[in-house]
């Protein structure tokens, strides 16, 4: 169900709309988590690859979905296919540089040479490069850096399954706080054409929640980590996070959707509910491996 504008959240019909889609939330995310906190606190990881996967698929999916001219998206199923083998390699060589410079070699060869084939026969080139350039960036955007979630999983080391609880509560938490903050307190926009909704106040907000629920992560369930060390963590992804949502908020408005799927009910689609862990996991994941010693 699309979110109504604010012109129209007034009166009681306007109050009722709004608490209809403010329910409908609620439920959605009710639902995903009593999935979502047993399968990453405790599921094994290789049941998180599985859902890693799926997921990939679906966002890659919604991905060239948006960004696909009509005549072209009947080309998104190699991509996609490339797309959710970067889970699998990461899960089998999580430390590896060599297989992850083969690997995103080897896809950027594919993709060139499949951009040609399916421009061989066209008269009108104008928009090849357009086209080639999105393949190859939805691979990279949501295979390779959503793939960093599970390489967080299979790092070494005493905080391995505690890596991604982390990791969620702390993007997603000051997602929440950014929300409710601009929402209540929110005056001054950053972007406006890009994203209406976004405000100092609510980035302030979000950035205060994140590292505020780094501290307590680290007082609580990571102890291994610094104070510093969980400051840092929290102005990292305070910053990354919102950078991530307004990437994706630009590609939406340049696609001219609101949404990128209806997927989720009060949410959007899986990209939409995704786009921080992006940017904040390959952050995460590389603070990890400096702190352990080894770095890619």
């Amino acid at each position: 169900m699309p979110i109504p504008h604010d012109g129209a959240r007034t009166g009681r019909k306007g109050n009722e709309v709004t608490m209809e889609w403010i329910s409908t939330k609620t439920l959605s995310a009710i639902i995903l988590l009593i999935f979502f906190i047993p399968l990453v606190v405790w599921g094994p990881a290789w049941s998180i690859l599985i859902v890693l996967i799926a997921a990939v698929g679906l966002a890659l999916h919604e991905f060239y979905e948006m960004t696909l001219p009509d005549g072209r998206r009947d080309d998104k199923w190699l991509p996609i296919a490339i797309g959710v083998a970067f889970p699998l390699i990461f899960f089998l060589n999580p430390g590896s540089p060599d297989d992850l410079i083969l690997a995103l070699s080897v896809t950027l060869l594919v993709i060139l040479a499949f951009g040609l084939f399916t421009h061989l026969h066209d008269e009108d080139l104008r928009g090849a490069l357009s086209h080639m350039a999105i393949l190859a960036f939805g691979i990279f955007y949501v295979g390779f850096l959503g793939s960093f979630v599970i390489a967080l999983r299979g790092l070494e080391g005493e905080m391995q399954v505690r890596w991604l609880p982390f990791l969620f509560l702390v993007t997603w938490g000051g997602d929440t706080g950014a929300y409710f903050v601009g929402k209540y307190l929110g005056k001054r926009r950053i972007v406006p054409t890009i994203s209406p909704n976004k405000t100092l106040e609510g980035f302030l907000g979000g950035f205060v929640f994140s590292v505020a629920l780094s501290l307590i992560a680290r007082g609580t369930f990571v102890q291994e980590l610094s104070w510093g060390t969980a400051v840092w963590l929290g102005m990292g992804i305070g910053i990354l996070g919102p950078i991530g949502d307004l990437v994706e908020s630009m590609m939406k408005r340049g696609a001219a959707v609101k949404d990128t799927s209806t997927l989720i009910p009060g949410h959007g689609g899986l990209m939409d509910r995704t786009d921080s862990i992006f940017f904040v996991a390959p952050f995460v994941f590389f603070t990890a491996k400096v702190l352990s010693g080894s770095v890619l």
